[in-house]
């Protein structure tokens, strides 16, 4: 409860500090499309939902079961999305077929 009192002050205080026009401006939450599940290749290509405010996307990998990060790198919008989504296979990352995997995708601009 302290947790949640805590978040909702400093949310209003963001809310209050930050110039509307900023906040309109961030990138909005990402939704992940493929892969889902157990990872049947070794180089699987990870999509997502693209967001019109985007600038750049940070994907991360983790393997699960070894709880061990695989990768975590930004990628140009530009270069890797159309109108609708976005798709990247990570150079030199080749994982064990049927691995457990969570990946991640967060949109930045220059808003945040």
């Amino acid at each position: 409860m302290f947790r949640y009192k805590v978040q909702k002050k400093f949310f209003l205080l963001l809310v209050l500090i930050l110039p509307q026009w900023a906040l309109a401006q961030l990138p909005g939450l990402v939704t992940n499309i493929s892969p889902v599940g157990l990872s049947e290749v070794n180089t699987p290509t990870y999509v997502w939902q693209a967001s019109e405010t985007a600038t750049e996307y940070r994907l991360y990998v983790r393997d699960v079961e070894n709880a061990v990060t695989l990768h975590l790198q930004n990628y140009v919008a530009s270069e890797i999305c159309d109108e609708v989504v976005c798709s990247v296979v990570p150079e030199g990352l080749v994982l064990p077929v049927s691995s457990r995997l969570l990946f991640r995708v967060r949109a930045q601009n220059a808003a945040g």
